[in-house]
């Protein structure tokens, strides 16, 4: 009886390396995916902040061009 319960063990103890292995590359995988996922946000982050910037820029320089084109440059000669 002892042969077939180490056969038993045995048997067990090889689903429990095959199981230890497979947990190993799931938690591998899942780590290399949140890397690749921070990176990913990171860049994403960086996008929109230049395309928020950029948009402010230019509707700054819209505003600027505006004001320039309603500004009466003839009204400091008027008034001498």
């Amino acid at each position: 009886m002892r042969p077939e319960l180490e056969a038993v063990l045995e048997a067990y103890r090889q689903d429990a390396a095959v199981e230890e292995q497979l947990i190993q590359e799931i938690l591998t995988v899942l780590a290399v995916t949140g890397a690749a996922r921070k990176r990913t946000i990171q860049e994403l982050s960086q996008v929109i902040s230049r395309h928020t910037i950029k948009a402010a820029e230019d509707r700054d320089y819209r505003q600027n061009s505006e004001e320039l084109a309603r500004y009466d440059f003839h009204q400091p000669l008027r008034q001498m």
